[in-house]
């Protein structure tokens, strides 16, 4: 891959164990870890269907499975559903803002607790403060966080990255035991309203998995565009989607 003029090193990783599916060997694409990453590039490698995990930009390529499909929603065609519209009701009562990036006491907590309830076999939740704080940002991934509270309690926070085409749901996590609010879907729905604020025409969602029940509700959002290696193509509002 190249970028005015300078090429950027891809790497295939040696196979491993399959994050989503404990009976699968997969392999991924990574950038080079030692390369200059620039705003542009790092645009490009999203538009090409790269997910960033710390400072670590990769896409899976596996060799008998292809699921991990990159998504992305077209901000401003998207209208919401009545099931969404039914979450931004249930949810008008809390204050959303945007903060900076830098290390928050309360942001940690909550991402522990956050981890512990959802993820409590794995690896993440061991993460210390500086772990943290590389998983959530770097220097050049230019990121907000969302905050998302009742009063003053933080209810969630969603880490979002910015390209020039768009925005990133890196990462969002929040108190589990409010399963009403739907708060994952609340913080998509305000990452839609920032990119369009800001006049950006994507929010980048990450990997769509038809077989992973958390990864498969990213179909939910209508229109949404998905990635096939080569380019990108719309799923309006009614169409299904067939999975070689």
């Amino acid at each position: 891959m190249s970028d005015d003029g300078n090429q950027l090193k891809l790497y295939y990783t040696p196979n491993h164990s399959c994050s989503y599916f404990g009976d699968r060997v997969a392999r991924t694409i990574v950038a080079d870890p030692e390369a200059d990453i620039s705003p542009d590039i790092f645009t490009r490698l999203s538009q090409l269907g790269f997910r960033r995990s710390s400072d670590q930009l990769y896409r899976p390529n596996c060799e008998e499975c292809s699921q991990c499909i990159s998504v992305r929603i077209p901000v401003n065609e998207f209208k919401p559903s009545r099931r969404f519209r039914r979450v931004l009701n249930t949810n008008k009562d809390l204050s959303v803002s945007v903060v900076s990036d830098e290390f928050s006491d309360e942001h940690y907590s909550l991402y522990l607790d956050y981890l512990r309830s959802r993820h409590p076999d794995g690896n993440m939740k061991e993460m210390d403060e500086d772990d943290y704080q590389g998983f959530m940002r770097t220097q050049w991934s230019r990121t907000k966080l969302i905050e998302i509270r009742d009063n003053q309690c933080l209810l969630g926070v969603a880490i979002t990255d910015t390209f020039n085409d768009g925005l990133s749901a890196m990462y969002t996590f929040y108190r589990t035991d409010l399963p009403k609010r739907s708060l994952g879907h609340f913080a998509i729905l305000q990452q839609i309203e920032l990119a369009k604020s800001l006049e950006l025409p994507y929010l980048y969602l990450g990997f769509w998995i038809e077989d992973s029940p958390e990864m498969r509700y990213k179909l939910d959002y209508r229109p949404i565009e998905l990635f096939d290696g080569q380019q990108w193509h719309a799923l309006n509002k009614n169409e299904g989607l067939v999975v070689e």
